[in-house]
């Protein structure tokens, strides 16, 4: 048995040698074998050594992708045409990368996108997925200080698909993913299929001084199959 680390980042369009150096050493120092990026707005990510990049270029310019180590074997992919949601198949995990619109304005937006997008891309609702995001809305009043957004639609599509939640906390000691001016909240997430849910060994969020967004790490206990 293995531990499998996975991991969720919104990049925040980092293009600077230096950032992009720094999003290399999250790889490298905190030992991932799996990265979702989000919001990946320049073409060169540059070269990350021992990792092969899989990239959703689209018609918003606000990409996904994934970041596997190359020993890792990747298959199955899919993509959306607005480069917002990427999927593939992975060690035996169904990987589910989408990039919500962001903003109050853009809340109907964002709701049918969770309403087709979404759902077209849960159309197999495999028994191994893994659903991260950074979904730009909460589920839970207490994942949020200040002002939020709620979603019904991915509420509806969570409970819908019996997906779970990776991250918990006490209430006591609340930590979030993204901080701003008007207040912090848990915006980047995983959700998973309860087969999945069963393999979580640990659930961790980590500060990244290149983008505004913290880096959530899931655990999990799996046999992890070479190329």
């Amino acid at each position: 048995m293995n531990i499998l680390k996975i991991a969720t980042l919104n990049i925040n369009s980092i293009h600077t040698p230096t950032r992009v150096a720094m999003l290399h050493d999250v790889l490298s120092y905190h030992d991932l074998d799996i990265l979702f990026l989000q919001e990946v707005t320049h073409p060169n990510l540059g070269n990350m050594p021992g990792y092969t990049t899989y990239r959703n270029v689209g018609t918003t310019m606000r990409e996904t992708g994934f970041v596997t180590r190359n020993d890792l074997q990747v298959t199955n992919i899919a993509k959306l045409p607005s480069g917002r949601g990427i999927v593939a198949e992975c060690v035996g995990v169904t990987l589910l990368n989408v990039y919500a619109h962001s903003g109050t304005a853009k809340q109907a937006e964002r709701e049918s996108f969770f309403n087709t997008d979404l759902i077209y891309l849960l159309r197999n609702a495999p028994d191994n997925l893994l659903l991260g995001d950074y979904f730009n809305c909460i589920l839970d009043a207490s994942d949020a200080t200040g002002t939020f957004t709620y979603s019904r639609t991915l509420a509806a599509l969570v409970q819908g698909y019996e997906l779970r939640g990776v991250w918990t906390q006490p209430p006591a000691r609340r930590a979030y993913t993204h901080y701003s001016v008007t207040g912090a909240t848990r915006t980047d997430r995983f959700y998973v299929a309860p087969a999945i849910h069963e393999k979580k060994v640990a659930a961790q969020t980590v500060v990244d001084p290149f983008t505004d967004h913290h880096t959530m790490i899931l655990k999990l206990g799996v046999d992890v199959s070479h190329s």
